[in-house]
């Protein structure tokens, strides 16, 4: 990876892919998670930039990983564990 704007998009890209699955230490990204994500009223993601995404978007990479969606994605995770 060439720099950590590259890496966003390359992470981004990969979750996005056939895969379909991120591995991230002892956790994973996966696209389902995004697409969710990006249905909040807060979110800071587009549907746009799930489906039908414009792959060397820089900004829509950035949102994936802000942290603003990070913790939209922790809350989630917690709301769907009491559940």
């Amino acid at each position: 990876v060439q720099d950590p704007k590259h890496a966003k998009k390359t992470s981004r890209n990969a979750i996005m892919s056939g895969v379909r699955l991120l591995t991230l230490g002892s956790s994973t990204a996966r696209f389902e998670q995004l697409l969710k994500l990006s249905n909040l009223s807060n979110s800071v993601m587009y549907r746009h930039d799930v489906i039908k995404l414009d792959r060397q978007d820089d900004s829509a990479a950035y949102c994936v990983f802000c942290s603003e969606n990070l913790q939209n994605c922790h809350e989630a995770h917690n709301t769907e564990e009491d559940m």
